[in-house]
């Protein structure tokens, strides 16, 4: 009888030794809210422990940080340079409007006359009036 008194003495023992562990692993640093806020305020939380269970959160983080500022970037480059071909494109507007103007010009027949004229061309200006051919 004194041998299973001493066995379950022992199995409380170790019983109430599981019990205060897990008690104070709930009541550690990181365990409950108020030692969580306290972990916080003191700057605990910055322990090398905590960040090395996280590295792969923060690898995360960190690739998702640099991947926004290559794509802000990209974008900021590719508005730039639609701006800059848009104000190419009212350029060669302009200059289309007023190649397309003195062409219009040029190609009048008082203008083509005096042209004539000026380069002592052997062409003159027909008397005779064009005939429509029908099919």
């Amino acid at each position: 009888m004194g041998k299973i008194k001493e066995i379950w003495q022992q199995i409380i023992v170790k019983d109430d030794e599981v019990e205060r562990y897990e008690e104070d692993q709930a009541n550690s640093k990181y365990g409950g809210v108020g030692n969580v806020l306290k972990s916080i305020l003191n700057g605990n939380w910055l322990t090398w422990d905590m960040i090395s269970r996280q590295r792969i959160l923060i690898l995360l983080i960190a690739i998702l940080v640099i991947g926004y500022i290559d794509n802000r970037y990209r974008s900021e480059q590719e508005r730039a340079k639609v701006a800059r071909l848009q104000k190419e494109v009212i350029s060669k507007r302009y200059e289309d409007l007023e190649v397309s103007a003195h062409l219009v010009e040029m190609s009048r027949q008082s203008h083509v006359i005096e042209r004539l004229k000026e380069y002592n061309s052997q062409l003159r200006e027909s008397n005779t009036p064009a005939v429509r051919l029908d099919d």
